[in-house]
């Protein structure tokens, strides 16, 4: 088979992938809750985002009422 024929894989877009499959959420926090959440994060060796979506998770799983807080 001749090269020049063959197939070649697609670039991937790392940007256009995370435009299409991820949304963001921006924070602004004390310094000291930073460096709570910092350090928890890599003393439990897990991402910042991982640990406030099981906390978003772990809240919400409690029958927390938002609404009336």
């Amino acid at each position: 088979m001749d090269k020049k024929y063959i197939e070649r894989p697609k670039e991937f877009d790392k940007a256009k992938y995370n435009k299409e499959h991820y949304k963001q959420l921006k924070i602004e926090v004390k310094p000291e809750d930073y460096d709570f959440i910092d350090s928890y994060c890599k003393n439990n060796k897990i991402s910042k985002a991982k640990f406030i979506i099981e906390a978003c998770r772990q809240y919400a799983d409690n029958n927390i009422d938002l609404d009336n807080k």
